[in-house]
């Protein structure tokens, strides 16, 4: 969509990285570099398992709600901490596995999620499919690492999507369940 834009208008596209809390904070050039680099004045360091933000605007350090890769030239947004996986050790974003799925040949509609959010459990998934779920975890494994590959991943004619098209955890779970 980004090159699209950006032959469209004959322009560059670049996008803006930041939070309620402490305003722009790093922008890319999306068709060029996956990096995102900060704005002059603002640092991003990491804390443990915590990204702070820090900047001559800001009154105190902000925890980011993001996890982040750090590298030399930038950083790399990896999600948001709600939405990060912890199974075995390993960390992995639930929205990537939601994106990688989605992107198997023959599934026309998916979604992974969390039975309980609260408990650290493994992902399910539902999937409108051609595929069998064989193939499917077949697939899925060559692009993440097989402990985040959901199970069961359920094979439907539809996902249960509400009259505005967004699918309700309570549907999902009763879903699952039948």
């Amino acid at each position: 969509l980004a090159q699209l834009a950006g032959d469209r208008f004959c322009c560059g596209v670049e996008e803006i990285y930041g939070c309620t809390e402490g305003g722009s904070i790093a922008t890319r050039e999306t068709i060029k570099n996956e990096l995102w680099k900060p704005l002059d004045g603002l640092t991003v360091t990491q804390d443990k398992e915590s990204f702070i933000l820090t900047g001559s605007h800001l009154s105190e350090p902000i925890h980011l709600q993001d996890q982040l890769v750090m590298q030399p030239e930038g950083f790399k947004l990896v999600g948001r901490n709600t939405d990060m996986l912890n199974i075995g050790g390993k960390r992995y974003s639930l929205a990537d596995l939601n994106l990688k799925l989605s992107e198997i040949k023959g599934i026309t509609d998916s979604i992974v999620f969390l039975r309980d959010p609260l408990a650290d459990d493994r992902p399910v998934a539902i999937v409108v499919s051609s595929r069998s779920e064989k193939e499917i975890k077949m697939e899925l494994a060559k692009k993440v690492d097989p402990v985040f590959i959901p199970r069961p991943i359920l094979i439907a004619d539809r996902l249960p999507r509400n009259e505005t098209g967004k699918l309700v955890q309570a549907s999902l779970i009763k879903m699952l369940n039948q």
